[in-house]
């Protein structure tokens, strides 16, 4: 009873939130259309073209709507066919839970994130919205969440169309920031966050900073960016093309882990077996009899026909929409995509930057160990008590 008591409270949540469009002037608009842009240009190596939003209608059960996102052993098409038994929370330690959220995005995809919510709330903490690499999914942030969470704090982890329990898109052209920050927005608004701070690994930092220069200062109350700043390593986005969407499948989890360790060892200096194999859990699902990445394996046309001599856009600009946040930078110690130059500058910038090298780790730092979650945590502490802008 209480299962289908909590799908009918999310059906009416899911009619009632809408993502409503920002009132600007135009020229706002171009501004911030100037600044989208030039980030989709450095992640995707050219100028999309505009978006022509279609209206495809869907034939859509609601009973099949709220599936558990840790139920990845299945495709999107037969996740919607699931019973729902699985709509119970996750508990860590009866300390805190997550629960599945779903949204419908502009163009009717429905959406997905988890909803990590404290037993015992802290009243002053503030939630924190979680957003993941370009092709990774909210259970990137599975650890982390759980350490905010059991100390009060709502925590909020999205994944992007196309990634994770989010619907995939049938133009992967739509598979870019601009789009994808209308989906954030339609989230957020779905969710009731009014002021709350950001993690944002990678593409989630690209995304974290375009959403500091669209919202009021107020709004933000701070930001973590987890590898990644105004400047990206060309070689960088160049490896990533060659492997995203590409070598999909593996026959089994340990098969899959030891494909990463090949890719990865280099990075990642410390990881022990099992971790591989949990590196590989946390970024992939069961498909059938193998084991295949948790995204669209479309992604990979967004980084097809890279231009190495086209010039890198200048992003510098919309960094300093951060300027009145307070932020905080982690580094893996061996990143190829985030440079140590980037970093020192970002800090001589920013008047309020704190930053953290993660030693051992790679492009982007998984953020599992206690000393990096700590850290975090005693940002976010400070910013529950930073008054608003």
């Amino acid at each position: 009873m209480d299962r289908h008591n909590n799908r009918q409270r999310d059906r009416r949540q899911w009619r009632r939130h809408r993502p409503e469009p920002r009132g600007q002037s135009a020229d706002e608009g171009r501004r911030q259309a100037d600044r989208q842009g030039e980030i989709s240009v450095l992640v995707a190596g050219r100028v999309r073209g505009s978006v022509q939003w279609g209206c495809r209608k869907r034939a859509w059960s609601e009973t099949q709507i709220g599936k558990d996102a840790a139920r990845s052993g299945k495709t999107w098409e037969e996740r919607k066919e699931m019973p729902a038994e699985s709509d119970q929370p996750y508990n860590l330690d009866a300390a805190c839970h997550w629960t599945p959220v779903r949204w419908r995005s502009a163009d009717g995809l429905t959406l997905a994130a988890r909803d990590w919510r404290p037993l015992q709330p802290c009243p002053d903490a503030l939630p924190v919205l979680c957003l993941s690499g370009l092709s990774r999914n909210a259970r990137d942030f599975d650890a982390v969440a759980a350490r905010l969470c059991a100390q009060g704090r709502r925590v909020v982890a999205m994944d992007y169309r196309g990634r994770g329990d989010s619907e995939r898109d049938p133009d992967w052209r739509n598979y870019s920031l601009p789009v994808e920050g209308q989906d954030i927005d339609a989230g957020i608004a779905t969710l009731g966050l009014d002021r709350f701070a950001i993690l944002g690994t990678s593409r989630g930092g690209l995304h974290a900073m375009a959403m500091a220069a669209r919202h009021s200062p107020s709004r933000i109350a701070g930001i973590v960016l987890n590898d990644i700043g105004p400047h990206i390593e060309f070689e960088a986005i160049q490896r990533l093309a060659t492997t995203i969407g590409k070598d999909m499948t593996a026959p089994d989890w340990s098969a899959m882990a030891d494909r990463l360790r090949g890719k990865l060892a280099a990075q990642f200096t410390a990881l022990s077996a099992a971790d591989w194999e949990r590196l590989a859990r946390q970024m992939c699902r069961q498909s059938g009899p193998a084991v295949a990445f948790d995204y669209d394996p479309a992604l990979g046309k967004t980084l097809e026909g890279l231009d190495e001599g086209a010039p890198t856009p200048d992003l510098w600009p919309l960094f300093e929409a951060l300027i009145p946040i307070p932020l905080l930078v982690l580094r893996g110690e061996t990143s190829d995509m985030f440079g140590v130059q980037t970093l020192a500058e970002m800090a001589v910038r920013h008047p309020n930057c704190e930053t953290l090298v993660v030693p051992g780790e790679g492009h982007a730092p998984l953020l599992w160990d206690a000393a990096t979650q700590e850290h975090i945590a005693a940002f976010l502490a400070r910013v529950d008590t930073s008054p608003s802008c």
